[in-house]
């Protein structure tokens, strides 16, 4: 697999294929809404994922987390908390 999508915004993020411990803590965690700040990170990585390791794979790039040692190369992936920050740009006076 080559990775031709840059990921959210081109920054290398990316959402999760399988929930990760960290996005079971919200207040809406035991009726299945997880808490989306949990992300994965492209780190740069290719090879085979060990057991318990993140990687990224899939038409519409997701990350997921190897439940064993796996015989393919892919892209390693780490799990990051992410802040959504909304700024504003001032395109011209009026």
């Amino acid at each position: 697999m080559k990775l031709k999508d840059k990921g959210l915004n081109g920054q290398g993020l990316y959402h999760l294929g399988d929930h990760h411990e960290a996005q079971r803590h919200g207040p809406f965690a035991t009726i299945g809404v997880f808490d989306d700040s949990i992300m994965a990170m492209f780190t740069g990585e290719k090879r085979k994922p060990k057991k318990g390791e993140w990687y990224l794979s899939g038409a519409s790039v997701a990350a997921y987390q190897a439940k064993a040692d796996l015989d393919t190369e892919y892209h390693i992936a780490k799990i990051v908390r992410v802040e959504k920050v909304t700024t504003y740009k001032i395109t011209e006076d009026l």
